[in-house]
């Protein structure tokens, strides 16, 4: 009697214990799709771009293809939460000027879920000789630590609003931040104390009067500060940076 009673308390205590596991299991999901949920769209602007030009292509991994039939090649890493394609219209003139481009389309809208994607890329691409990350916030940061895990890949690194957290300063790598005067959401303080990771001869450019969410088409991002010149002079500024960098 005795070991049935306590084999039954056993089994209470299983069910009290997995029923909590699968309510703390359900309650973290609810809140990590509420919060990947809600996510900034890109304007409806982007789509008359991709169907406009025969060298944007989306392929088979969701990812989009900017062909500008170069041996120099980027991969971008959108910022988190914003949807990928809002990064098109800048991408766009970035391939106009010679230099084909992959725009990565993230789970969840989150580089840090997908921070090796560069990856698929590097290694099959091989009419492209040249690599650059580039990456706006968030997704600069993530693209910022694959750059410093693999070095021995990457020519070149260009940060929009963002900054490097691992040390690369002893490297010979090229370097390129770039962010606008009325950015409120970067950490400016953070952005200053990581300079240290750079290597001396990194570049820098602010754009005056650009902001945080500029670099993309996706609306006003919350806590940003308020542009003084348009999204699309932010973004021909920002190209034409890059692609001066990358040319020279």
């Amino acid at each position: 009697m005795e070991k049935t009673l306590t084999t039954k308390k056993s089994h209470k205590r299983l069910i009290v214990t997995l029923s909590t596991i699968v309510a703390v299991v359900v309650i973290i999901l609810a809140v990590f799709f509420s919060y990947v949920g809600n996510y900034y769209r890109a304007d409806d602007s982007v789509q008359e771009i991709i169907d406009s030009d025969d060298d944007i292509t989306l392929n088979s991994n969701n990812d989009i293809v900017f062909d500008a039939n170069s041996d120099v090649g980027i991969v971008f890493y959108p910022g988190g939460l914003v949807e990928y394609t809002a990064y098109v219209p800048l991408l766009k003139i970035i391939k106009d000027s010679g230099i084909s481009c992959i725009l990565i389309d993230m789970p969840y809208n989150l580089a840090l879920l997908d921070s090796n994607a560069a990856d698929k890329y590097i290694e099959n691409m091989t009419d492209i000789s040249s690599w650059y990350i580039v990456g706006h916030s968030l997704g600069g940061a993530f693209g910022a630590t694959y750059t410093a895990d693999n070095l021995d890949k990457i020519d070149g690194l260009i940060m929009l609003a963002s900054y490097e957290t691992k040390d690369i300063s002893e490297s010979d790598l090229d370097v390129m931040c770039i962010y606008g005067s009325e950015d409120g959401v970067l950490n400016l303080e953070k952005y200053e104390d990581d300079k240290d990771n750079l290597p001396s001869s990194y570049v820098e450019h602010i754009i005056e009067g650009g902001n945080h969410g500029y670099f993309g088409n996706y609306g006003e991002q919350e806590g940003d500060g308020t542009a003084a010149i348009t999204r699309e002079e932010q973004q021909n500024q920002t190209a034409n940076y890059i692609s001066q960098f990358i040319g020279e």
